[in-house]
């Protein structure tokens, strides 16, 4: 049963949101959208930030498991994020990012306890 244009058209948007969300944030990240304080740019350059975030939240985990899983990640929503905007797999980068937002929620709960996601001091 082909699904209706409407149904195509919410899936669209929803494949293009998230993408854009993740594609946004890996930017950000990097420094590649511009440097902290320009307009419309949350953190400029945040990869050490990120990496002191990551530390924090995996503090269970050893060092030397951090830096790793922290480009993974980087990767992994970067690699999602295309796959979601040009549609190619589809199925697949949504499991994968949806994996990949519960393998940062997870230790997050983890580290800081269930409060810790509604606290946005640990967003920025």
């Amino acid at each position: 049963m082909e699904a209706s244009k409407y149904q195509q058209a919410i899936a669209l948007f929803l494949r293009l949101a998230l993408g854009v969300a993740y594609l946004w944030l890996v930017a950000d990240r990097l420094g590649w959208l511009g440097a902290p304080g320009q307009p419309h740019i949350s953190w400029g350059d945040y990869w050490t930030p990120f990496m002191v975030l990551s530390k924090d939240t995996m503090s269970f985990l050893p060092d030397a498991l951090v830096t790793p899983l922290a480009v993974l990640a980087t990767i992994g929503e970067g690699v999602f994020s295309l796959m979601l905007i040009i549609g190619l797999l589809t199925r697949q980068a949504a499991v994968g990012s949806g994996v990949l937002s519960q393998a940062f929620a997870a230790p997050m709960t983890i580290s800081r306890g269930i409060d810790a996601l509604q606290d946005t001091r640990f967003l920025r």
